[in-house]
């Protein structure tokens, strides 16, 4: 029986050696010696062929281990010197698939090649342990406490080959740290005693780290970026929390509370109101807000409603290239007449008031737009008051406004321009209604399917925002 394990270790080993032959001279030249696409330069005989196959060789780390072999494979060795001895990291920073980078000090190890087995297997298991993968241990309010947890669970089932590492479970057992807790635990018990003073804030620093965890090095994302990347206080304590699952329903009258409070702080100083701020004035307030990009939906068929609403009006117009009734003779001197049915032209007021949020604006411009292809559009931004007033070119990225809601300014915009067609009002309708009325047929888009009640016009409202 001990003769076919034997065999079968063999077999295992000379496998792996194989393939990771093959992986290593198509992803990793720099340390596997040759180059794809020409010879490498003179180099050292054990770096042409590899530091890392060389190290699983002499050191026997796949016979001695062959359940790692799946985590070795993943690893693609890079030669650098911007770690000290060895680092591990993600090739595509949060992406738990990720090729695994082995950043390697070739010189560190010429002098120690002693320490390669214990260092590998150190880094191996970082892995293991999901200390690149598992989120919560990147976000965290104590960055080098997680660290020091990550480096004692890292070196625990390998301590034998370590010798006086700095980092055992016996040196930080008056924490509560003892064996066989997960990363996790040790880091909260670790962040309890730092908290109660009894752990110094330098504790990570009075033993060097046995591999570099922040490199610098653009081809991969090492265990300190990760955790600089993720940490801070806040998401800890989200994270920390004992129980899962959220809390209980909030009542009606805590939603009646908030609605009361958040009505408040938009009437005051730095927001907007609905109909009317507590002084019982409207006030207006020019906040540019930037709109989203286009988004998908049903829209409102503009080229069935434009002529319903606003009857077409045939006019006449000169054209050159048709014939004088009188002067038939006389062609492109004395113009002729032809009559057409011109776009109607359309003043668009758009309700930029605080209750208007920025996803229904962009909903808005994208009805904006096509509304353009079927007539000739003065667009107005208005919510207490008128901001801003153009003739429509293009699909608006930003429209103007986040005070309290009132009609009469942009009608009374309506009243200046004597060649309407008609007026469109894009609106929540949560505002005072004017007592006159547009001399020109209205249509009111509403963003809601709640009751509104209008003394003029004609009431529509926009399909992908009410239905659902």
């Amino acid at each position: 029986m001990r003769g076919f394990f034997d065999r079968l270790r063999e077999l295992v080993r000379d496998l792996l050696a194989s393939l990771r032959m093959l992986f290593v001279g198509r992803t990793a030249p720099a340390l596997a010696g040759a180059s794809v696409a020409s010879p490498a330069p003179a180099a050292p005989a054990e770096l042409r062929e590899g530091f890392l196959d060389r190290a699983l060789r002499e050191t026997e780390l796949l016979a001695r281990y062959p359940h790692y072999a799946g985590i070795v494979a993943r690893m693609v060795p890079i030669e650098t010197t911007n770690v000290t001895a060895m680092a591990i990291g993600l090739r595509r920073r949060f992406d738990p698939g990720s090729p695994l980078s082995l950043l390697v000090n070739p010189a560190y190890f010429e002098e120690r090649p002693e320490e390669r087995l214990p260092v590998l297997l150190h880094e191996i298991q970082h892995v293991v342990l999901g200390h690149l993968h598992d989120e919560l241990l990147h976000r965290v309010r104590y960055p080098h406490l997680v660290e020091l947890a990550m480096e004692i669970s890292a070196d625990e089932p390998i301590e034998a080959l370590l010798g006086d590492h700095g980092f055992s479970v016996e040196r930080f057992a008056r924490y509560g740290i003892a064996p066989g807790q997960s990363t996790h635990e040790r880091y909260a018990l670790l962040a309890e005693a730092y908290e109660r003073g009894e752990l110094p804030a330098d504790v990570l620093g009075q033993r060097p780290l046995r591999d570099t965890h922040r490199t610098g090095d653009p081809r991969c994302t090492t265990l300190g970026d990760l955790i600089d990347a993720r940490s801070d206080g806040a998401t800890d304590r989200v994270w920390a929390r004992r129980r899962p699952g959220l809390g209980a329903p909030s009542t009606r009258a805590q939603l009646d509370a908030m609605k009361a409070e958040i009505a408040r702080h938009l009437r005051g100083e730095r927001g907007g109101g609905g109909a009317a701020s507590a002084r019982g004035v409207a006030q207006p307030k020019e906040l540019g807000r930037v709109l989203d990009a286009r988004a998908g939906g049903e829209r409102l068929a503009w080229q069935r409603i434009v002529p319903r609403m606003f009857p077409p009006t045939r006019a006449v117009f000169p054209d050159a290239r048709r014939p004088n009734r009188r002067f038939p003779d006389r062609v492109g001197e004395v113009p002729g007449r032809v009559r057409r049915t011109p776009p109607p032209s359309l003043l668009v007021a758009i309700d930029t008031s605080a209750s208007m949020t920025v996803d229904v604006l962009g909903r808005i411009a994208d009805e904006l737009e096509r509304l353009g292809r079927v007539a000739r559009i003065q667009v107005v931004e208005a919510d207490a008051a008128v901001h801003r007033s153009y003739r429509l070119r293009a699909r608006p990225r930003k429209l103007v406004g986040g005070g309290d809601t009132d009609f009469a300014p942009a009608l009374a915009e309506a009243e200046r321009h004597r060649d309407l067609d008609g007026v469109v009002y894009f609106t929540d309708g949560r505002g005072p209604m004017p007592e006159a009325r547009p001399r020109v047929p209205m249509l009111w888009v509403l963003t809601h399917d709640e009751p509104f009640e209008a003394p003029m016009g004609t009431v529509i409202r926009l399909p992908s925002i009410t239905r659902r």
